[in-house]
């Protein structure tokens, strides 16, 4: 029977060890919350009525209040914001246009557009090796092109165990692109390069370090100089430093991390820094609609470079089911009408986010949510029918 206390004692000393540890990094959340303040201290914005703003407060009342931020922008680039529900669930204050959201995989969408800025200034080339622009070593057959459309065969270091536990128990957490693209860099293909599809942040955050490389400045720096700042984007940001910023609306995550607490306020450095140029720009969404708008009306890309970013191949992703094709950093997706539309979604633990171009109505429409995994697709589709609606 010594055997058996042994092993209840075993039992016991983890059991302490991981009630201790969980105690810790509630003790430590509580804290980083705090100084990041909760998103409460906005002036409430008069609310806005007609059908289109129906639809959006009726899509937050189905999903227990979501706290949404709507944009739509038509051809012309004028655009309209409509909010609904609580940017603090806890407190119950409500979602102004004034709050920012991180805007998780959309981010995917940027990072693209300004690798193509580069390669239409000839600094880039989408299918030479994307080791060349690199400090750590990767396979020579993979291309920009394949890092851009995911088909890299790279596997992804956030699906992996050490970075989970890391994110859950450690919330200020520094993060190294460096160090996290040469755990990726050294681990086997899990595909050859050029020959399928598979979703992968890994492949977004290598480009990220290659626009980095390629500029001689960071990404944030690059991004406000060269994207933001020239079309007048005022928000759109990457995130991830330590500075506190109250206008970001509390996330909440009820799917994503099932063991971490569900206010996400003292993860968010710690998730915006770990996904870098996969998943850590923050914006509102009328920035984003703006964003979305300019690059489909020909703004920002040269015509032969959208062009490539259009050049979309079916695709099966159980990430965002109504993805029928995806090109460069652009995914096509199926409406519940019918049609099309083009851009990007994404999901970050406390936050959802969807920028949408519809090219038979013109309309760009950037939704974003403060809760994981949010149905995003059915107040998409609640939006466009008020927008017919209006006409």
């Amino acid at each position: 029977m010594i055997w058996l206390r042994r092993f209840l004692y075993i039992l016991l000393i983890l059991a302490l060890g991981g009630l201790t540890a969980w105690g810790l990094v509630a003790w430590r959340t509580k804290n980083l919350a705090a100084s990041y303040g909760d998103g409460c201290l906005l002036p409430v914005t008069p609310s806005v009525t007609g059908p289109v703003a129906d639809a959006v407060n009726a899509a937050s009342a189905a999903q227990d209040d979501l706290g949404l931020q709507v944009a739509v922008a038509d051809r012309s680039g004028a655009v309209r914001v409509f909010v609904a529900g609580a940017a603090n669930a806890t407190q119950g204050c409500p979602v102004t246009p004034e709050h920012l959201f991180p805007i998780g995989s959309v981010t995917k969408f940027i990072t693209a557009v300004r690798v193509l800025q580069l390669v239409d200034a000839g600094v880039l080339d989408l299918d030479a090796p994307a080791a060349n622009w690199l400090d750590v070593p990767l396979d020579p057959r993979i291309t920009l092109r394949d890092l851009l459309s995911h088909r890299s065969g790279l596997p992804d270091y956030t699906n992996t165990l050490g970075f989970l536990l890391r994110f859950a128990f450690w919330p200020d957490a520094d993060w190294n692109p460096h160090e996290m693209a040469a755990q990726v860099t050294s681990a086997p293909l899990q595909a050859e390069p050029g020959t399928s599809f598979a979703y992968a942040n890994a492949n977004f955050l290598l480009l990220g370090l290659i626009i980095e490389n390629a500029t001689a400045r960071p990404f944030a720096e690059s991004l406000r100089t060269d994207l933001t700042e020239p079309l007048g984007l005022v928000t759109l940001h990457l995130g991830g430093d330590q500075t506190p910023d109250e206008r970001i609306a509390q996330g909440v995550d009820r799917d994503v991390l099932p063991l971490a607490p569900r206010d996400m306020t003292a993860f968010r450095k710690n998730h915006l820094a770990s996904a870098f140029t996969a998943g850590g720009v923050v914006s509102d969404a009328a920035d984003l609609a703006r964003f979305g708008q300019r690059l489909f009306a020909g703004a920002i890309l040269s015509e032969a470079a959208l062009a490539e970013m259009l050049d979309a191949p079916p695709v099966q992703d159980r990430n965002m089911p109504r993805t029928t094709a995806y090109g460069l950093g652009l995914r096509v997706m199926a409406t519940a009408s019918g049609g099309e539309t083009l851009g990007h979604s994404g999901t970050i633990p406390g936050y959802n986010a969807l920028l949408e171009y519809d090219p038979k109505t013109g309309y760009t429409v950037a939704i974003l949510a403060n809760r994981s995994l949010a149905d995003l697709t059915a107040v998409s589709d609640a939006v466009r029918a008020g927008l017919k609606e209006e006409q």
